[in-house]
């Protein structure tokens, strides 16, 4: 992919670190108007430049430019639209697993 690993993390393997503005995803839209954390996750798991093309190829004539956008336009393959609600769910449950029958671990 053309980037040297600085450190010890490897942002290529870390949400956390890919999510950063130094990170692998970076901008993810093209006007420079900054990005969404789902559209940073689909990032994540398809690629910065697959997403910024798919972004660039819709039609979008209010530059809505969201993930659910690109979802209901299909504009990502399944394994995306379906890897990005499976985050954003898990990142809800771990807030409040006691909600939604899980115990807090330790």
């Amino acid at each position: 992919m053309g980037e040297a690993v600085a450190s010890s993390v490897d942002a290529h393997r870390s949400i956390q670190s890919s999510l950063s503005p130094n990170g692998v995803v970076g901008n993810v839209q093209p006007d420079g108007a900054g990005s969404s954390v789902m559209l940073a996750l689909a990032a994540y798991n398809l690629g910065p430049s697959r997403v910024k093309t798919a972004v660039r190829k819709v039609q979008d004539p209010i530059k809505q430019r969201s993930f659910w956008y690109l979802y209901r336009l299909r504009a990502v393959p399944p394994e995306t639209r379906e890897y990005v609600p499976k985050v954003i769910a898990a990142m809800i449950i771990g807030r409040h697993p006691e909600q939604y029958g899980f115990q807090r671990g330790e």
